[in-house]
């Protein structure tokens, strides 16, 4: 099965992000690549790479206590809060990396 980036206009978003997210850019310059350069291999490896991070990165906060959890909780698992979780507006890189949920 072929990757979804071997569809150009994808790996064209792909490097709007690497374009448009300093951080994310900051890691490609730090392993001394330039993020406007990379060949079309070294931008699906990003892409997969990115993929896995937003897998396991919190999509959800709660309002009342800060749990943040991939999954969306009617009741919140931390304070037992009803309808207290909100989506998380940004990709939160940091949480990607620390992996698994955890309170904010």
């Amino acid at each position: 099965m072929a990757d979804a980036l071997d569809y150009a206009p994808l790996e064209e978003r792909v490097r709007i992000c690497l374009a448009g997210d300093d951080a994310i850019a900051g890691l490609v310059r730090a392993i001394g690549r330039d993020p406007t350069t990379l060949d079309p291999r070294a931008v699906a490896d990003i892409a997969a790479v990115l993929r896995r991070l937003a897998a396991r990165t919190p999509r959800y906060r709660c309002a009342n206590c800060g749990f943040s959890s991939i999954d969306h909780f009617w009741q919140c698992p931390g304070c037992k809060t009803w309808d207290s979780q909100r989506p998380l507006l940004r990709f939160d890189l940091v949480a990607g990396l620390e992996g698994g949920a955890k309170p904010a």
